[in-house]
Order: C-alpha cells, then structure tokens, then sequence
C-alpha cells in the first residue's frame, strides 16, 4: 500500500471510529476500546511522512482510438499497456546498475511490479 493510500485508509477509519465514540459514549468497554482504537490510529496517521513523493504517470492520447472525452478503445489500451510496464521495468533495471539489452527477459522485472 502507497503512503497517500494508507493515509486515505486511515483518516477514514479515523473518522469512522470518531463515529462509533460518539454512538457509545461512556459505555465502560466499548467506550474505551474505540478510544483506544483512536488514539493508536491517530499516532499511526502521524508516523507517515508528509513529504513523500510516490511515482505517478500520465498517459494522454488521442486520434483514432480516442472518443472525444468519452473513452479509449479497451482494445487500443490492452495494447499500449505491455510496452508501457515493459519501459517502466527497463528503466527501474537500469537505475539498479543492471544492463539492459535489446530483447530478452528484464532482470529485477518482479521489482517493478511491486510497488
């Protein structure tokens, strides 16, 4: 999970957990469990970076595959997809010191499908 998803998963539980405090209010078990359950989700909230940059893209096309702002042909895209995760997995090969020929399998490939 990427830094900006954790936070989103975590301001919801936040929120929902506020939620849940206010619908138990003083009851002696409840009560105290989802304040708990608060306070470490707050802390956690806290302990993620709020500089982190995560790499992002964006692929723009047009001409005849593209339908104005409607849509792209899911034919096209399933086409354009492979050479793009094939350029991405190159690159991350060679920012890692590896050598990276014209054709054959990428060494470190897996790598750049785990993020």
């Amino acid at each position: 999970m990427t830094s900006r998803a954790k936070k989103e998963w975590l301001k919801v539980h936040i929120l929902e957990t506020e939620r849940l405090v206010e619908q138990v209010q003083d009851h002696p078990t409840m009560g105290f469990q989802f304040r708990q359950r608060l306070t470490l989700l707050r802390e956690e909230l806290k302990g993620i970076p709020a500089d982190t940059k995560e790499p992002t893209v964006s692929l723009l096309f047009s001409g005849g595959p593209v339908v104005g702002s409607e849509g792209i042909d899911a034919g096209f895209i399933a086409k354009v997809i492979l050479p793009f995760q094939k350029i991405v997995q190159a690159d991350l090969a060679q920012r890692g010191g590896r050598k990276v020929g014209s054709r054959g399998q990428i060494k470190m490939a897996a790598k750049a499908n785990s993020f």
